[in-house]
């Protein structure tokens, strides 16, 4: 696992600091999204699921979530379809496709180059 040694809290006083901070998030997120403990996610949380799809199987992403996850992901949160269902970090874009297949407009970047040719080539035939 990488990590950024600039965003580590090295100072016991810093952390303590912040702590309550970082608590009240953990919170409002755990309030809005259940935390479930079940296999349904086990097989989603990674990109092995996409490969039986045509559109997905043709470049193995390991950093990626299966289509369903992130489907089920927009079917909980039901937003407008007036709103952009943006992806910061959308790899090889699998939350675009899949948003644009429910019929939301999405915005996707990421810093991989080889990912954004991979998420423009799956993407492209939805824009013609």
């Amino acid at each position: 696992m990488r990590m950024s040694e600039s965003k580590m809290i090295l100072n016991q006083d810093v952390f303590n600091t912040v702590l309550p901070e970082y608590q009240k998030i953990i919170e409002r997120i755990t309030a809005k999204h259940k935390v479930v403990n079940g296999c349904y996610y086990e097989g989603l949380v990674n990109f092995k699921a996409n490969m039986v799809a045509p559109k997905h199987k043709w470049y193995d992403y390991k950093q990626g979530y299966s289509e369903k996850l992130v489907r089920h992901i927009i079917e909980q949160e039901g937003p407008s379809k007036e709103h952009f269902i943006l992806d910061p970090f959308c790899g090889v874009g699998t939350t675009n496709l899949t948003a644009i297949d429910m019929g939301y407009k999405t915005v996707g970047f990421d810093i991989n180059p080889m990912a954004i040719l991979a998420t423009k080539n799956k993407n492209t035939l939805l824009f013609k």
